[in-house]
């Protein structure tokens, strides 16, 4: 583990920079070796988090995605990379990333963030030398496999869009919605293995534009242009089978019924947000439904427990036999979940809808800080209406725990400081998420490896968020930065200064739709930023 990891001083309370800190100690107590012998495991050969070491001691697919952005986070380049490592050695040698690295479970995957988490290990890389141009080869390699043949090969239906199902029993639904992440849900209607997620097929259209850009950084163009095409495709093919013009959102398809799920509404309607892959004005009518989810304590899964059709209230020992069908749905009112939270937070941000992030930001982090002080523990899921970690689920509830912990991380370090990484541009992008909802305390940390970078990073907004002050200080500077500061007042006139001097800006619409103010700074060691609009 790092030695000396980011710090945060400054954000929102005391109880969220205490449960930071706990967070930072908890991780090597969740990281294992495994050992070549070991029978209750496919051992993988890198180091890794594992969500729990409870229930589940294993690398699992999905979760080591929201893990690993909080690792990043926190400075842990090698056990990232190490982690990702895993996940190709998987491809390599069992034609599939796992659900989790036991013998048991070979045929079966999760959620795909396989090209998702190669691009935080690219972050720290870039510009390419030959060893890193070898190593991104072999990754993009390995995931173009994933693509055609796991997801467009087994998983594929005939709308051209897929759905989950474990390889060894296509009809099993109780597999499949083990494979969907969201075991269990009444959102499937106890169908999940004839149902096309709006989740699953938006994460497939990020995956084709990752791979686009990661042939792209390997001087191929033709395979580029390829790759677009194919999200190109799979973004159409959402749009027509996903988004409903009439009640603004996107839903699960039905093969059998062929039509939308708009009775069965879930918070996976706004990962095309996250993705890019909605339109500017359909991720309006999208934050429109924001309130239906929206709870004390974050974002709930669904806005209730649907019927499942067909079956009746369940005697005592059907719930025991199928909770896929009967329940208890802990992927249901009320509970929320970290990896959700990340998605629509991240997705707002994308689209410009900054106060609603904020908002939201601080709703989860001060629940999961309360009960960390309340309880000592961090918890695999929340009762998100009561603020509670009593949350329904069908085996005890789960403490460690590492997507948990990964959001947390990255809600404080990338979400509300705004720092990140952009392939596309081949350099960090500074946003601070000025918000209504976090004016009232400045952000400032010490991050330490993140991006593989060591710097200061203080920003502060005014209550009307018409004035921002940035300051930044780096170890050695950075060969380029750009800086984009959320225009929250686009008929005002703006001033931008940089060390006391006005520096150009291109004032406009981002790719997205929302108005900012964007400039580029070249070899930045120290600055001092200040914004202002009237």
């Amino acid at each position: 583990m790092a030695t000396s990891s980011t710090t945060f001083l400054r954000v929102i309370n005391d109880e969220v920079l205490e449960t930071h800190r706990a967070i930072q100690a908890l991780w090597s107590s969740l990281t294992r070796q495994d050992h070549p012998d070991e029978p209750d495991r496919l051992p993988l050969p890198h180091p890794y988090v594992v969500p729990s070491t409870g229930l589940f001691p294993y690398q699992f697919y999905w979760d080591s995605f929201f893990t690993i952005l909080g690792l990043v986070v926190d400075g842990e380049e090698a056990l990232v990379a190490g982690m990702v490592e895993n996940f190709l050695y998987e491809m390599e040698t069992f034609g599939r990333v796992l659900n989790y690295n036991h013998p048991a479970i070979r045929t079966r995957s999760q959620p795909p963030y396989l090209t998702a988490m190669i691009a935080e290990v690219l972050a720290h890389r870039l510009p390419l030398d030959d060893e890193d141009r070898t190593w991104l080869h072999r990754a993009y390699t390995l995931a173009a496999r994933e693509y055609e043949e796991v997801w467009m090969g087994e998983h594929a239906t005939p709308i051209g869009l897929c759905r989950y199902a474990d390889a060894a029993d296509p009809d099993d639904e109780e597999r499949a919605q083990y494979e969907s992440g969201w075991d269990f849900s009444s959102r499937w209607g106890g169908r999940c293995r004839r149902i096309v997620p709006v989740d699953l097929n938006t994460n497939l259209y990020r995956y084709a534009r990752d791979l686009a850009c990661f042939a792209q950084l390997l001087g191929n163009e033709e395979e580029a242009a390829v790759w677009e095409r194919r999200a190109a495709e799979v973004q159409a093919r959402v749009q027509e089978y996903c988004w409903d013009e009439e009640a603004g959102f996107f839903f699960d398809y039905d093969l059998d019924e062929a039509r939308r799920l708009t009775e069965r509404p879930s918070l996976a309607g706004f990962q095309p947000l996250w993705a890019g892959l909605a339109s500017p004005e359909q991720a309006d009518a999208v934050v429109e439904w924001l309130p239906e989810f929206e709870q004390r304590g974050g974002l709930s899964c669904t806005l209730r427990t649907y019927p499942i059709p067909g079956v009746e209230a369940p005697r005592r020992e059907e719930e025991e036999r199928a909770f896929w069908l009967y329940g208890p749905f802990q992927w249901d009112y009320p509970n929320g979940w970290a990896p959700l939270q990340w998605l629509t937070v991240a997705g707002l941000r994308r689209y410009g809808y900054f106060e609603e992030a904020g908002r939201l930001a601080r709703e989860w982090l001060t629940m999961v800080a309360h009960l960390y002080r309340e309880t000592g523990k961090l918890w695999e899921k929340y009762d998100v209406v009561q603020r509670s970690h009593q949350a329904i689920g069908h085996y005890p509830i789960q403490v460690g725990f590492g997507w948990t912990n990964g959001v947390f991380e990255a809600l404080l370090g990338r979400a509300i400081g705004g720092m990140e990484y952009n392939l596309e541009a081949g350099c960090p992008v500074l946003e601070p998420l000025t918000s209504e909802a976090l004016f009232d305390v400045p952000f400032e940390a010490r991050y330490r490896g993140y991006l593989g970078l060591d710097f200061s990073l203080y920003w502060a907004v005014s209550p009307d968020l018409r004035d921002l002050e940035i300051r930044l200080e780096a170890h050695k500077p950075l060969p380029r930065l750009l800086v984009r500061i959320r225009d929250h007042y686009p008929s005002d006139e703006v001033t931008v200064t940089v060390d006391g001097k006005p520096v150009e800006f291109r004032r406009g619409p981002t790719p997205t739709g929302y108005a900012a103010v964007t400039f580029a700074l070249e070899e930045v060691g120290r600055a001092e930023i200040r914004f202002a609009s009237r």
